[in-house]
């Protein structure tokens, strides 16, 4: 004999399986704020925590970030679990209708919208710094003597131009981690199982308090999204200003051309610290005034050299700029770029004919470090050089440096692998044998050949 359920304890436990969904997906979003969403190139994995929230307005504290966004978002994904579990307690059918699972939806999807915005918007000094982390990474890869699969659409380091959108997304999509793929599952979870739901409320004519209450809920809606449009639209601003104002240059309306670019500064203050916005205003500068020299007009003139590839020239822009003065950051990173370009890292060849290679290009990394400190292929190179002219002592000076300036799991593999090679080369084996055995632990993907086949005892 087949005894069926009581009805009310068939809706309970319908009830206690939907409040499982909003669980799931709350935890999904508290995990994706622990897991890495950005790969810094030389700085490593960066987690939700690390990275601060930004959309546009320069006030940013480490406390608000998109970790703290994450979990606020996933307590109302459990506020709705326990709606239906009280629900489930009382032996009552009510749950949350689809709305709720919609807004939730919605709110999971809002960190990811938020980063995306941030990145290729906002935070144009965060999408700068990783850019100016790319070129140096890609440069020290380059030099690896073994292949390093680097990135997900290829990119010339030298060509990256983040003043557009479409190389701001590039390096974005290159850059991103797992953690990024989370809330959209999360999202995906509580759209889709909506579906579950079958209460639907009573219809009946609202009276006239409750129409009251519905209009100013309207209203008070209409004027919250009012709100964010005006917190939201800041950045955009600023970039449809900075793009009207290239257009201008292009048309040679360079009077103009800077009003829109003092507008998109006055929109977007970290566009200051970016060197593409002062080549805009330098290009203006250079044709309104030929006659006047400013810091701009140099720079653009060393940027039009760059691209054209007379690197000497560019060189001799910028020095004057530099010499007798703090330069700003603008000015330093068009420097790096044209030091960059002058001092490649020599290839693998004999001591005289690195010598001969490495001579050349040793004083332009000098220079780079004394003007830029933290750049890290200046060291790496560095290193390179002194190991190619037996220099082993120098090499593992310059290769710890990049260790401290750079967590990349590749690049300190490299670094490792010649601090032991120099030790090796020290006759200090004990040490040379627990650097090799640091490199090979930083390269689980087993690229780094040199390290292992020097366990080994091949050479």
């Amino acid at each position: 004999m087949v005894v069926s359920l009581p009805q009310k304890l068939l809706g309970s436990l319908v009830v206690v399986r939907l409040s499982i969904i909003p669980i799931i997906a709350g935890g999904i979003l508290v995990i994706a704020s622990v897991f890495p969403w950005l790969t810094d190139p030389l700085g490593g994995d960066v987690s939700a925590w690390k990275i601060p929230l930004d959309v546009g307005w320069q006030h940013r504290s480490v406390i608000v970030n998109y970790g703290v966004l994450c979990c606020c978002c996933a307590l109302f994904t459990f506020f709705i679990a326990s709606v239906h579990w009280r629900a489930a307690c009382k032996g009552r059918n009510v749950v949350c209708g689809h709305s709720m699972y919609i807004l939730a939806g919605l709110l999971c999807l809002a960190p990811i919208v938020l980063f995306f915005f941030q990145y290729i918007f906002a935070d144009v000094q965060s999408i700068n710094n990783l850019a100016q982390h790319e070129i140096q990474a890609h440069l020290i890869i380059q030099g690896f003597r073994y292949y390093v699969s680097h990135q997900r659409i290829p990119i010339l380091p030298f060509n990256l131009d983040i003043s557009t959108l479409q190389d701001r997304f590039i390096l974005i999509f290159d850059q991103f981690s797992y953690g990024l793929l989370l809330p959209p599952i999360a999202s995906w979870i509580l759209l889709d199982y909506r579906r579950l739901i079958h209460f639907k409320p009573p219809i009946r004519e609202l009276s006239v308090r409750e129409k009251s209450v519905k209009r100013l809920w309207l209203t008070g809606s209409l004027a919250l999204a009012l709100v964010g449009l005006g917190i939201l639209g800041r950045a955009p601003a600023a970039y449809v200003s900075e793009y009207y104002a290239r257009t201008l240059l292009l048309a040679g309306n360079y009077s103009q051309a800077l009003v829109w670019l003092d507008r998109a500064y006055a929109l977007n203050p970290a566009l200051d610290e970016l060197s593409y916005y002062h080549i805009d205003r330098g290009q203006a500068l250079y044709y309104l005034h030929p006659d006047q020299v400013s810091d701009e007009s140099s720079l653009y003139l060393a940027f039009t050299y760059r691209s054209q590839k007379n690197l000497k020239d560019a060189y001799s822009q910028l020095i004057p700029v530099i010499k007798g003065k703090q330069a700003p950051r603008w000015i330093i990173e068009e420097m790096s770029l044209t030091l960059e370009r002058l001092a490649p890292i020599p290839p693998v060849t004999s001591l005289a004919q690195a010598q001969d290679s490495s001579s050349k290009a040793l004083p332009w990394l000098e220079l780079l470090t004394q003007i830029d400190p933290s750049n890290v292929y200046a060291n790496y190179a560095m290193g390179r050089i002194r190991y190619a002219w037996h220099d082993y002592s120098r090499t593992i000076a310059e290769m710890q440096e990049v260790i401290q300036l750079s967590t990349s799991s590749e690049i300190s593999s490299s670094a490792f692998t010649y601090i032991g090679l120099s030790e090796e080369a020290l006759e200090d084996d004990v040490n040379a044998r627990a650097s090799l055995f640091k490199a090979v632990a930083l390269d689980p993907n087993y690229y780094n050949n040199i390290a292992r086949e020097e366990l080994s005892g091949l050479h």
